[in-house]
C-alpha cells in the first residue's frame, strides 16, 4: 500500500510523524507500506511559459515514485499488480517578479520567502478552513499541460477506462477544526457565531446568509455539548469538504463500473488534540489517519492519560476498513449493510451499541440521498461548493 501525503500541494511529507506509515503498522497489518516525497509549492507547481513547457513537477515526481514501486515491490514481498494508493498568482505578487529572468535573479531565501510569506507559513490554509468570501478561491496549483494532465483531472478520470478502479472516499464531520479560520472560535457566543456567518456570507447575498443560519440554527439549544465551534466547524466542513466529497463520489459512481464507497467519521478524540495551530475537540481532518497509522500516542501521550478505549476503537475500526478494502481489491468493506455509493453512506460514531460495533465505536449506514441532503443541495445550488478543497 502506497501512502501519498496531502497538504494542498504546499506542505507535508511522506514521513510526517503521526501521519505516515510505520514499521509497527506494517507488522500489525502484514502489509508492505511505502511513502514518498514530491516537490511542493513553487518548486513543484510553478508554471511560467518562460520556464519551458514542463509543469506539474510534483505530479511527475509522484508518477515516477509509483512506477518505481510497481517495478521494485516484488523483491520486497509485494505484488506489482496490487499496489493500492491511499491518499490525500499569489506567489508572483509576493516575489515582486513577473517573468522567469526576475525569479532567477532572486536568491533561494527570497524565493522561499515569497512562497511562504512573512506572516503565514501555512500559505493561507486557515483561509480555506473558513467560510469563503465571494471570488476568493483556494489556490489552484495543477496545470492542464497537455502531457501529464491532458484535461482537468475529473474529465480525465471520466474519459479514461484505466482509471476505473475501486475508490473509498472519506471525510470528517468537523474536518476544518484542525485549524479553523477564526482565532477566537473556541470562545464564541451564539451572537458572535451569527455575526461572523453574516459578515462572511453576505458577500454572496443576504438571502444565502439567512438560509445558512436557518439550516445551522441551534442558538436556543440547552445541550452544553453543542457549541458555536461545533456548529460553525460543521457548516464550513459541509461546504468545503463533505458536500464536495459526496459530489465527487456520485460522479465516480456514475462513470465507473468499479465500486465506490463513502464514509464519514464522527468520532472525537478523547481530549482536544493540537495537530497544527488549534486544539481540536471534534472529529477533525485528519484524525482518522492518525488513528489508522497507529500514532495516537504521539498526540495523546501516556503522561496525560494516553488514548482512551474509544480512541483505540477508532484505530481498530479504520484499520479494519482499509485492510478489508485493500485485500479484497476494493470489493469488500467490513460492514454488512454498507452498499456501494450512491446507495449508502457509512457513518462512524462513538459508542459501541450494535452488531456493527468495533469496541467503543459503531458503523451506522444511512441512505446516501438522505444524509445532509438539504445542506448539500443548498451549498451546491448556490455555487458555494466550488470553494471546496481536497487534501
Amino acid at each position: 500500500m502506497v501512502w501519498i501525503h496531502g497538504g494542498f500541494l504546499q506542505l507535508g511529507s511522506g514521513h510526517t510523524p503521526g501521519l505516515s506509515p510505520s514499521g509497527r503498522l506494517a507488522r500489525k497489518l502484514n502489509l508492505v507500506l511505502v511513502s514518498f516525497n514530491y516537490r511542493l509549492g513553487p518548486l513543484g507547481f510553478l508554471a511560467l511559459g518562460a520556464l519551458g513547457p514542463e509543469t506539474n513537477h510534483g505530479l511527475w515526481d509522484a508518477a515516477l515514485a509509483l512506477a518505481w514501486v510497481r517495478d521494485n515491490i516484488r523483491p520486497l514481498g509485494g505484488d506489482p499488480n496490487k499496489v493500492a494508493k491511499h491518499n490525500k498568482a499569489f506567489f508572483l505578487q509576493r516575489s515582486g517578479c513577473t517573468d522567469a529572468a526576475c525569479l532567477r535573479a532572486l536568491d533561494a531565501h527570497d524565493v522561499i520567502k515569497a512562497h511562504l510569506g512573512k506572516d503565514d507559513p501555512s500559505f493561507r490554509i486557515r483561509d480555506q478552513n473558513d467560510l469563503p468570501i465571494q471570488g476568493i478561491f483556494p489556490e489552484q496549483f495543477l496545470v492542464v499541460d497537455g502531457t501529464l494532465l491532458t484535461k482537468p483531472p475529473v474529465e480525465m478520470v471520466e474519459a479514461d477506462s484505466k482509471s476505473d478502479i475501486p475508490v473509498l472516499i472519506g471525510s470528517s464531520t468537523q474536518a476544518i477544526d484542525v485549524w479553523p479560520g477564526p482565532d477566537d472560535l473556541r470562545h464564541w457566543s451564539w451572537n458572535q457565531y451569527k455575526k461572523y456567518v453574516t459578515t462572511s456570507l453576505d458577500s454572496f447575498g443576504s438571502g444565502i446568509t439567512q438560509m445558512a443560519l436557518q439550516l445551522y440554527n441551534v442558538t436556543n439549544t440547552t445541550d452544553s455539548n453543542v457549541t458555536p465551534e461545533m456548529v460553525y466547524s460543521g457548516m464550513v466542513s459541509d461546504l468545503r469538504v463533505g458536500c464536495p466529497a459526496a459530489s465527487m463520489a456520485f460522479d465516480l459512481a456514475s462513470g465507473f463500473q468499479s465500486p465506490i464507497y463513502r464514509y464519514v467519521t464522527d468520532v472525537r478524540p478523547s481530549r482536544p488534540v493540537k495537530l497544527l495551530g488549534h486544539e481540536a475537540p471534534y472529529s477533525f481532518h485528519p484524525w482518522e489517519l492518525v488513528a489508522f497509522f497507529d500514532q495516537l500516542d504521539l498526540f495523546l501521550p501516556a503522561a496525560s492519560g494516553g488514548p482512551s478505549a474509544e480512541d483505540l476503537s477508532l484505530r481498530d475500526a479504520v484499520q479494519e476498513l482499509v485492510l478489508s478494502f485493500v485485500r479484497s481489491g476494493g470489493r469488500s468493506v467490513p460492514v454488512p449493510d454498507w452498499l456501494r455509493y450512491p446507495k449508502v453512506v457509512a457513518i462512524l460514531t462513538g459508542g459501541g451499541l450494535t452488531s456493527s460495533s468495533f469496541g467503543n465505536v459503531t458503523w451506522n449506514t444511512v441512505p446516501a440521498n438522505s444524509y445532509q441532503k438539504t445542506e448539500c443541495k443548498f451549498w451546491t445550488s448556490e455555487g458555494l461548493t466550488q470553494y471546496a478543497w481536497v487534501s
